[in-house]
């Protein structure tokens, strides 16, 4: 994931959206939204489902936080993204999509998974086990030349996470987990992860390491995943 970095860091300082989807970030899919900061720069405000059943509008508030109006089933919901919030991938079902966004040009990667209900759109974070997971593989406390706030690492892990790919009819999401390409990390910065989770609760169906990743869904992918080299520990 460390070619995404540039990509995100110029979608801060000068806004590339495009409609369409040749200038999405992560998921080569998804469709950029526009910046309210930049409400001239190009990118979709108007973002359709693929049955053209749900029709979704982008709007901005005065403080510039992006929202999205979802009308579906005769109803109309106001739903609140986060700061960051840059693109979105429609399930194929049309009653789900995901919203990839960064905190920053190379962590807090985030993404929040969005149900499509009769009275509701319902917010769903889907990367608890994979934060979990991604600790559990890569423990930052013993990598060489961990920083000192590697047990609140461990506690409240933010590694990088993003969707790239729905999977299984819609009801499963492929994710890639990447610990930040940060000092503060030692010896696991960089680090990468596959994984197939259940849309509906972020249960882990699947693992895959980055050979297998790479392999099988590099064409998801809007930047050329780089297999990171092994993790360096600490020698006991």
């Amino acid at each position: 994931m460390v070619a995404i970095y540039f990509a995100v860091l110029m979608a801060f300082l000068q806004p590339p959206f495009a409609s369409g989807t040749s200038n999405a970030a992560w998921a080569k899919g998804a469709m950029p939204l526009r910046s309210c900061a930049n409400p001239s720069a190009p990118g979709a405000g108007h973002l359709p489902s693929p049955d053209r059943a749900v029709v979704i509008d982008m709007e901005c508030d005065e403080g510039e936080a992006l929202k999205l109006r979802v009308t579906a089933l005769g109803r109309t919901h106001s739903v609140a993204l986060r700061d960051g919030s840059a693109e979105l991938l429609w399930a194929p079902n049309s009653r789900v999509f995901v919203i990839n966004g960064a905190e920053s040009g190379y962590a807090g990667l985030f993404v929040d998974v969005f149900h499509i209900e009769p009275n509701r759109v319902r917010r769903q974070a889907i990367d608890r086990q994979v934060q979990a997971d991604m600790v559990s593989q890569f423990p930052p406390c013993k990598a060489a030349g961990a920083a000192e706030t590697c047990k609140t690492i461990e506690t409240h892990p933010e590694f990088n996470v993003s969707a790239i790919a729905w999977t299984g009819a819609s009801s499963t999401i492929i994710l890639v987990a990447e610990v930040p390409c940060s000092s503060a990390y030692g010896g696991i910065m960089c680090q990468v992860r596959g994984y197939e989770v259940r849309a509906v609760n972020g249960q882990i169906v699947r693992e895959m390491s980055p050979r297998q990743l790479k392999r099988e869904y590099q064409p998801h992918m809007a930047w050329q995943l780089r297999i990171p080299d092994a993790p360096k520990y600490r020698q006991r």
